[in-house]
């Protein structure tokens, strides 16, 4: 694409992207300031492919956002698994053994291969997950359809569920306020330690832990300002959103239906899970649905941000979760690839 074609594409998409936001927030959706940027980039996309943002935008987005759960989680993350790690092992392994099944499902029906099966249906960061994929020798593309096409039914589903309860958006916080300076050592401090790590999926986790700790030792609550969450949110989307110009467009198209529905099939799983959350400890049903849903770390920590829902159980539960995929989903996509290879050659003979 041409450097004029790319700055009318980047002018359209931004004007359409404050439209959808502006639209969606005068309608009361939460998570508006995600789903705007998020539709107009894959409806752009769609018309003038070509758009792609630059690799640290996704890690700036992280930044942010883990810098604004961390400021919501009051108390910290360690004491809520370590006081409730039975639930969260519990809450982890329910999901992920549904997502290995429906992986499993896939590519037993030659949806894709079974790599793809195993890291598209995994549950975790999205981002993470594409990464890890490629780094594992799965069709990156095929991934990301899968992960963001879950990513934004949970993302609807969500959005939904909070309507029909009444909820509305989370109360501005009160008492400490915070501080701009210390949002930026934590945000710094987030991307140079998953860059020393060579993790960069985790900058979101690693920023989160550290504004925690800060916390903790009474340094200082990280307090981002609305204008850099609203430049965060929308890189985010916009990302999600681009990512479905891919060139294996043929292969997508064609898996979509068969993905879309086993989405759902996963979503309505969780959904029971944290349905009988629930109805065994009480916590309200769109924290349940938040803690146990299969969409992506970043979006669900940014619908978490944008209700009034108890965002340490969800992050608690999230982290717990991430961390377990990133233990069991290397050897289990290695351990489905073989099988398939067997499978392919006994075809053969």
């Amino acid at each position: 694409m041409a450097d004029a074609a790319k700055s009318v594409g980047w002018t359209i998409l931004g004007a359409t992207s404050a439209a959808a936001t502006i639209v969606f927030h005068v309608l009361g959706v939460p998570a508006a300031l995600l789903l705007g940027p998020l539709l107009s980039a894959i409806v752009v996309a769609a018309k003038l492919p070509g758009l792609v943002l630059p690799r640290w935008t996704a890690v700036l987005g992280q930044a942010v956002v883990g810098c604004l759960v961390a400021a919501a989680m009051q108390g910290g993350l360690a004491p809520f698994l370590a006081a409730r790690w039975p639930l969260f092992g519990a809450l982890a392994a329910s999901t992920i053994l549904a997502s290995g099944v429906i992986g499993y499902g896939l590519a037993r029906m030659g949806v894709v291969p079974g790599t793809v099966a195993i890291w598209g249906s995994m549950p975790g960061g999205a981002a993470a997950m594409v990464l890890m994929a490629e780094a594992d020798g799965a069709d990156a593309r095929l991934v990301a359809v899968m992960v963001y096409a879950r990513v934004i039914v949970v993302t609807f589903a969500a959005t939904a569920l909070a309507a029909s309860m009444g909820a509305g958006p989370a109360a501005a916080p009160t008492g400490q306020a915070g501080s701009i300076f210390v949002a930026g050592i934590v945000g710094i401090s987030g991307i140079v330690a998953s860059s020393a790590a060579r993790w960069p999926a985790g900058t979101l986790l690693l920023t989160m832990a550290i504004g925690v700790a800060f916390g903790l030792a009474g340094i200082g609550t990280p307090r981002v300002p609305p204008s850099v969450s609203v430049v965060a949110f929308t890189l985010i989307g916009w990302r999600i959103g681009l990512t479905f110009t891919s060139d294996a467009r043929g292969a997508a198209l064609r898996m979509l239906p068969r993905v879309a529905a086993a989405s759902l099939v996963l979503s309505s799983l969780c959904g029971v899970v944290a349905l009988a959350l629930h109805l065994a400890f009480g916590i309200d049903p769109l924290t349940a649905w938040l803690a146990t849903s299969p969409g992506g770390l970043e979006s669900v920590a940014i619908i978490a941000t944008a209700l009034p829902v108890d965002r340490p159980f969800i992050m608690a539960a999230q982290a717990a979760r991430f961390g377990a995929v990133m233990v069991v989903g290397p050897p289990l996509a290695t351990w489905l690839a073989r099988r398939e290879r067997r499978r392919s050659r006994s075809a053969i003979r």
